[in-house]
């Protein structure tokens, strides 16, 4: 099984509160688990190309 992250797991509190669960199962995963950090430019979405549409209030006059 490959987990993968941009947050470091030390930071992982802030998303996984209050469940016991989850952190049960996080400490279960992590208990023999290999971890590799790795550190540098991310290349997802290097070729990503950025559309912005902008839209304008428009009044529409109702018929009755």
């Amino acid at each position: 099984m490959i987990l993968t992250s941009n947050t470091p797991t030390n930071n992982w509190d802030e998303f996984f509160t209050g469940d016991d669960t989850l952190l049960c199962t996080l400490d279960r995963l992590f208990d023999r688990a290999s971890v590799f950090v790795m550190k540098g430019a991310s290349f997802r979405g290097a070729e990503l190309e950025i559309f912005a549409v902008e839209t304008t209030p428009m009044a529409i006059k109702a018929t009755s």
